[in-house]
């Protein structure tokens, strides 16, 4: 939103995320109040919009750009662009309890097995990590991306975890599929040989791929920072892991699968 408004306009530095909005029409709520407000509505199925969330999630695979353009009309109408209905996270919660059915199956787990693999990929992979990660961001990106001219505005910490979870929706689904389908149709027997590494490899750098772009989209799309390019580096990287994964003989699932193994056995 332009800067350059007939409205008078009200910011708050106490409210991280909330651009400058008419004060005719709005003022930014306290953190707290956001968050009270997201736990209360995940408590209750009824005021989730699973709808629009299966539609997020659909699109973060074809064009993760209207995805942002919605959190851009978010802050328009709610001065926040942090999600504000916890329907995508309770989906996101759905698709790991079925690919860990699916890892249940793989590893012949029983029930116990089973649960600890859902609540170790929902506890763990999506939440504890994706808060270490998105905390990482909303620090460098307050405290070294904010352009000079739009001091006193900052990243919402829920607008960060909003984007890992974002970039973490195709991760898992790329990943988990690729883990799933590589054993079952070569068998374990057959995971070292260059055909089947190069499917699993590329697999899984697509999948982060895919993480980091999405991820450099999130912070691009607000108007305040500067230099979110700088994460694509991220994606140069990890194709120089993948070569020196292919270059070693390593392959990416089999080096996950012993993980989950070690972790549930």
């Amino acid at each position: 939103m332009s800067r350059s408004s007939n409205f008078s306009y009200k910011s708050s530095k106490s409210d991280p995320g909330c651009l400058p909005i008419p004060i005719t029409r709005r003022t930014c709520s306290t953190a707290a109040v956001k968050l009270y407000r997201y736990l209360r509505k995940l408590f209750n199925f009824n005021q989730m919009d699973f709808e629009f969330a299966s539609w997020q999630m659909m699109y973060l695979f074809v064009n993760p750009h209207k995805v942002y353009r919605n959190f851009q009309y978010r802050n328009v109408t709610k001065s926040q662009f942090a999600r504000d209905d916890p329907a995508f996270l309770v989906l996101l919660a759905a698709v790991l309890f079925g690919s860990s059915i699916g890892f249940a199956m793989l590893l012949r787990l029983d029930m116990l097995g089973f649960l600890k693999f859902f609540l170790y990929f929902v506890l763990v992979d999506c939440i504890a990590i994706g808060i270490f990660i998105s905390t990482c961001l909303w620090f460098i990106t307050n405290k070294y991306m904010v352009k000079q001219s739009w001091l006193g505005y900052n990243v919402e910490w829920g607008y960060a975890f909003d984007v890992h979870l974002n970039a973490f929706t195709p991760l898992v689904v790329i990943s988990h599929m690729n883990l799933l389908f590589i054993h079952h149709i070569f068998g374990r027997g057959n995971q070292y040989l260059f055909i089947v590494r190069f499917l699993a490899n590329s697999a899984w750098l697509t999948a982060t791929s895919f993480y980091i772009y999405i991820t450099f989209l999130g912070y691009k799309y607000l108007p305040f920072l500067r230099g979110a390019e700088s994460l694509l580096l991220l994606i140069v990287f990890a194709f120089f892991v993948y070569l020196i994964v292919m270059i070693t003989g390593g392959n990416m699932n089999e080096t996950m699968m012993d993980f989950y193994r070690y972790m549930i056995f």
